[in-house]
């Protein structure tokens, strides 16, 4: 007898969707079985151990002088070879990016601005497809990142402090669903008269702050097992052309 895969559409999505949480959720039990809560604080310390307050000058940020537009080199990005990766808890996936352009005078960047494509997130570690479908449309879905009502996420470059050699902390402001705050990274970055690479450390942000809420200890009132990390980690990988 012959099935339509849409009859199975609804329990798969049930199904999944509460493996899912579970396998986002703490999952340390003590020997008499009994679960623990999820404590944020611990939760978030083996992403947070090595992160640092990072503190930056006037004389750090990008706009510190006014600059001729005429003298601006800008280098676009390659969105076919650049990709933001990202890390939560038991599951990595990616999400590429629409557009990207950074302005570079005497070699010094002065400017940079990013568009992501929400609609072009994935996911990496699960091989199944209707499971692997079924995250993806949530992760799409208003309850998540809303990409009907907010297709894009943008990133404004604002300031850079170079280290030693090839090394920066870079500092910007990351808007998703209509919500900007900054956030901070290491990142690595090589150019030369025609390309430039960039490609930062791994590091965390806390979803709850864009009003990604759901699932949150903080906010939701439901069983320990739907409950999963606020800290996301994020590596991104850029390359650019003149």
């Amino acid at each position: 007898m012959k099935y339509r895969i849409t009859n199975f559409l609804p329990l798969g999505f049930i199904v999944f969707t509460i493996i899912f949480m579970i396998s986002c959720s703490s999952s340390n039990e003590n020997q008499q079985g009994k679960r623990k809560r999820i404590n944020k604080k611990a939760d978030t310390s083996q992403i947070n151990k090595t992160k640092k307050e990072i503190i930056f000058t006037d004389a750090e940020s990008i706009h510190k002088t006014a600059i001729n537009e005429s003298e601006i080199v800008y280098y676009e990005l390659d969105t076919e070879k650049s990709i933001l990766t990202w890390f939560c808890v038991t599951h990595t996936g990616y999400v590429k990016f629409k557009e990207g352009r950074v302005g570079v005078v005497n070699r010094e960047i002065v400017s940079a601005n990013f568009e992501i494509c929400m609609d072009s997130i994935a996911v990496t570690d699960i091989d199944y497809i209707l499971m692997r479908d079924v995250l993806v449309n949530t992760l799409k879905s208003a309850d998540f990142f809303d990409k009907e009502k907010f297709p894009t996420s943008k990133f404004t470059l604002t300031h850079l402090k170079k280290e030693k050699g090839s090394f920066y902390q870079a500092a910007g402001d990351l808007r998703v669903r209509d919500i900007t705050h900054q956030i901070n990274f290491k990142s690595t970055i090589v150019q030369n008269d025609s390309l430039m690479m960039m490609i930062s450390e791994r590091f965390s942000i806390d979803r709850t702050l864009w009003d990604l809420t759901i699932y949150s200890e903080n906010y939701e009132q439901t069983d320990d097992s739907f409950l999963f990390t606020d800290m996301v980690e994020f590596q991104v990988s850029l390359r650019l052309r003149k």
